[in-house]
């Protein structure tokens, strides 16, 4: 499966450099093989297969629509099966003088993440700006989910969430846009998709990255999460499980607590606003007339 791209070691190395140039392609077919599942589930086993059959066809040229997506597509792999080997090459690389401390392992691991996040971020945006030559992605149902979401792509979120501008982590999170979209807003507001009132917009998109963000924490892998929020917790980690404070997975629950509170507080404003159209009228207090037919009693 590694051959779909990879023939020689040396070919992973021109993407992440600290990758060795000896022995065989198939001694990585294992740190592939995840990396292959996870890009499938994003672009469709089509587009995988269009982009595979245009790199292996006599002339293939990095100029054409389907050549730079294989450019994008191959270094995003590269840097992904990077991060495994590099992680499992440890109790070695340890025993000699090339050992690393912590931190310096650490910062390996985020600069093939980094890479990673942005070659595939170059590739999808490549894929949708050029869907009528892959035809295949734009049929994907993942890609036509999008079409139903309230927040329907990586610009619009970056909207209501400025630190994160991926087009990678949204295509990880749409199924999570769908579920917060029919669990928090659909039962506050029926018709919320016809919405044109611009304050409720934005109040309900507001409320709906946030609800996302704080899902994402807890079932996304740390890998998956934006470079803002894995800096945040791999700080947190370095300095707090050397005292046994706390884990990885604590700190990530409490990233998840912070941003749910933050679409608590927005779905607040959304049910506010929903009741002030009934709260607009003047209240007149009931009145009775009494007359000299009553009876009053003191006892």
């Amino acid at each position: 499966m590694i051959k779909d791209f990879f023939l020689y070691p040396s070919e992973l190395r021109e993407f992440a450099p600290q990758m060795p140039t000896d022995g065989r392609i198939d001694d990585f077919e294992s740190h592939y093989r995840p990396q292959y599942q996870k890009l499938v589930s994003l672009i469709g086993q089509e587009t995988y297969d269009q982009l595979k059959t245009a790199y292996n066809t006599e002339g293939f040229d990095v100029t054409t629509k389907n050549g730079i997506a294989v450019v994008f597509l191959r270094a995003a792999l590269a840097n992904l099966s990077a991060i495994p080997y590099f992680i499992f090459e440890a109790s070695q690389r340890n025993n000699t003088e090339n050992k690393l401390y912590r931190y310096q392992e650490n910062k390996q691991v985020e600069t093939y993440l980094e890479n990673a996040w942005a070659e595939l971020n170059f590739l999808l945006n490549h894929l949708e700006s050029n869907t009528a030559d892959f035809a295949d992605y734009a049929a994907t149902d993942q890609f036509k989910l999008r079409q139903s979401l309230f927040i329907k792509n990586s610009k619009e979120f970056k909207r209501f969430y400025g630190a994160v501008d991926s087009s990678y982590f949204f295509n990880n999170v749409v199924f999570i846009i769908e579920e917060v979209q029919n669990d928090e807003i659909k039962p506050r507001v029926k018709a919320f998709p016809e919405i044109t009132d611009s304050n409720m917009k934005f109040l309900i998109g507001k409320a709906i990255a946030y609800e996302t963000l704080a899902r994402a924490c807890q079932q996304l892998d740390y890998t998956e999460l934006p470079s803002g929020i894995r800096a945040d917790i791999q700080k947190d980690t370095d300095t707090r499980t050397a005292k046994g404070m706390t884990t990885e997975t604590d700190l990530k629950n409490s990233s998840a607590a912070f941003f749910r509170n933050k679409a608590a507080s927005y779905l607040l404003k959304i049910e506010e606003a929903n009741n002030a159209p009934r709260n607009s009228g003047t209240y007149i207090l009931p009145q009775s007339t009494v007359t000299e037919n009553d009876k009053f009693y003191m006892p």
